[in-house]
């Protein structure tokens, strides 16, 4: 099924293109010019990535340019992938065709990117949402303080501070996924702490590469990362062996 995602009042536009293989599509309108990234979207089987293949500057009439609608942008990405795809390498802006010549270094460079690539993460990450990210919980929490268990961290304190970022990028998620305007406040309130603390957490995550980075028009994004999956399964499975030993 192909899927669509048209933001209202905003300048940017997202469509996805959901088949045997996932692409995207992300366009942006500026002040006579039109920006479109196409994407090929990584399916990890823990989340959904997206790496650019293509970006094309469109000239427009000054004063007309305005996001496509969402079958213009659909049929867009449609056409790039039976079309253009596969003559692009990993990142190659427009031929000559689409008139890349009349802008300005500064035109191309002033195209909001990284609000688009957010906004390609948080229709995403929807797309991911029938199966949310759960980290340790907080009986795991117990077993790797009384199991003494640190992983690859230097002790067992930095393998539960890791373990708390998890937790609070599960409540994050989840407030996220439930359309929740106060993220913070729900991981708060989850992990029963201050909401500098929350903060505090979350940030930590974002900065140990547990949670993608990302505010959209003044709006919280996010996704998992597969290290936060992987250091989730390492300790599960560490848990599991310690006991074993333990009742051997």
């Amino acid at each position: 099924m192909d899927k669509v995602r048209e933001l209202p009042r905003s300048d940017v536009a997202v469509a996805l293109l959901d088949a045997s293989e996932r692409h995207a599509a992300v366009a942006w309108a500026g002040p006579g010019h039109l920006v479109i990234e196409f994407y090929d979207v990584l399916d990890t089987g823990e989340g959904l990535y997206p790496f650019v293949r293509e970006t094309r500057i469109l000239a427009c009439p000054a004063g007309t340019a305005t996001p496509p609608s969402s079958a213009d942008l659909q049929s867009r990405l449609a056409s790039w992938v039976a079309n253009d795809r596969s003559a692009v390498p990993a990142i190659e802006q427009a031929p000559q065709e689409f008139a890349v010549n009349q802008f300005s270094p500064t035109d191309v460079k002033n195209a909001p990117y990284s609000q688009m690539f957010a906004e390609l993460m948080r229709t995403l990450a929807t797309e991911t949402s029938a199966t949310p990210f759960q980290a340790p919980t907080p009986e795991d929490f117990e077993d790797v303080t009384r199991l003494k268990l640190k992983l690859d961290f230097a002790s067992t304190t930095a393998l539960q501070s890791r373990i708390s970022q998890l937790q609070a990028v599960e409540a994050y998620l989840t407030a996220l996924h439930n359309d929740n305007t106060s993220p913070l406040k729900t991981v708060a309130d989850v992990l029963g702490v201050s909401h500098i603390r929350a903060r505090n957490l979350i940030q930590f995550a974002r900065e140990n590469d547990y949670l993608t980075a990302g505010r959209s028009k003044g709006k919280a994004t996010g996704m998992a990362t597969p290290k936060a999956y992987g250091i989730t399964r390492a300790v599960s499975a560490a848990i599991a062996d310690a006991e074993r030993r333990q009742a051997e």
